[in-house]
C-alpha cells in the first residue's frame, strides 16, 4: 500500500515524463498478465462438448488481451505497474 501512494504521488507531480512512466508501467503489466494468462490456459483439459476451432482460439486470446489491459490500466492489477513507477522514478532522481 506504500509503494501505491508513493508512486501515485510522483506520477501527480508536474514532471512532464511521469504520464509516459505511468503508461509504460501499465503496459508492461498488462503485457505480463497476458503471458499469465496465456500459461494458465494451456493448463486447462482440452476438449469438451464441442472442438475448439481457431477462432475460439483466437476470441480467448483476445478476451486475455483486453482483461489484462483493464485490470492494468484501471489500477487492480497485481500492483506490478506501482512498483515499477516507483522504481523509475527513483532511478530519475
Amino acid at each position: 500500500m506504500k509503494i501505491e501512494s508513493v508512486a501515485e504521488s510522483t506520477v501527480t507531480q508536474q514532471d512532464p515524463v511521469a504520464p509516459r512512466i505511468k503508461e509504460a508501467a501499465q503496459d508492461f503489466e498488462a503485457f505480463f498478465l497476458t503471458q499469465i494468462f496465456k500459461e494458465m490456459r494451456k493448463t486447462l483439459p482440452e476438449g469438451g462438448l464441442f472442438e475448439q476451432g481457431p477462432q475460439e482460439k483466437m476470441m480467448l486470446e483476445m478476451l486475455d488481451e483486453k482483461m489484462s489491459d483493464q485490470l492494468a490500466h484501471k489500477g487492480s492489477g497485481i500492483g506490478l505497474a506501482q512498483v515499477l513507477m516507483h522504481q523509475l522514478q527513483q532511478s530519475r532522481q
